[in-house]
């Protein structure tokens, strides 16, 4: 009897991993990284060392979902906070870097594979019918918070999306107060 119910928490925990690694949003980060790769840059490398970055500047406690929903709600809660980063995440993004002919090569990793993916087709959906005005991201924050869960932000794809939304309240780019860093439970 054992036995049987240790090979069904096997045989589930192999199924869970599975769909983690072929979730929609995986093939669209892992088709893209492959492009990037062959121009050689690294798109999960750049997600990282801004996360890493991040973390550093106290902004995100840790790289886990619970950490982005918590910095989300943080700049949701006073709408003149921004992130106070000397560099941007624009800065580390190989989508900057690259020509035409890559970024549709890029872009048709996203367009092969959304309609397979209705979380992200429902985020777009909604983003499409927000009129989001220069410097007022909240509308987008909310966005995320409402579709993501927090097992979704630990993910790269929306990783990636949640580090370009933030971009709209960087320093480099807008005029509000620099949102102080996350305290921790020690303090």
């Amino acid at each position: 009897m054992k036995k049987n119910i240790l090979t069904l928490i096997y045989i589930g925990l192999i199924c869970f991993c599975s769909a983690q690694k072929n979730l929609v949003e995986n093939q669209i980060i892992n088709c893209q990284n492959e492009i990037y790769k062959g121009v050689n840059y690294d798109l999960k490398k750049a997600i990282n060392d801004y996360e890493i970055l991040l973390i550093e500047s106290k902004l995100l406690q840790d790289n886990s979902g619970k950490s982005y929903i918590t910095l989300l709600n943080r700049i949701l809660a006073n709408k003149n906070f921004q992130i106070d980063s000397l560099i941007s995440f624009y800065d580390l993004d190989p989508w900057y870097k690259v020509n035409e002919s890559i970024k549709t090569q890029i872009q048709a990793c996203v367009n092969n594979q959304v309609n397979h993916s209705t979380k992200w087709t429902r985020i777009l959906t909604e983003l499409d019918s927000v009129a989001i005005e220069e410097n007022q991201p909240d509308s987008t924050f909310r966005i995320l918070l409402d579709n993501l869960i927090e097992s979704d932000f630990e993910l790269y794809f929306y990783k990636l999306k949640t580090f370009l939304a933030i971009e709209m309240i960087n320093s480099k780019f807008g005029d509000r107060q620099p949102l102080p860093p996350i305290l921790s439970e020690d303090n």
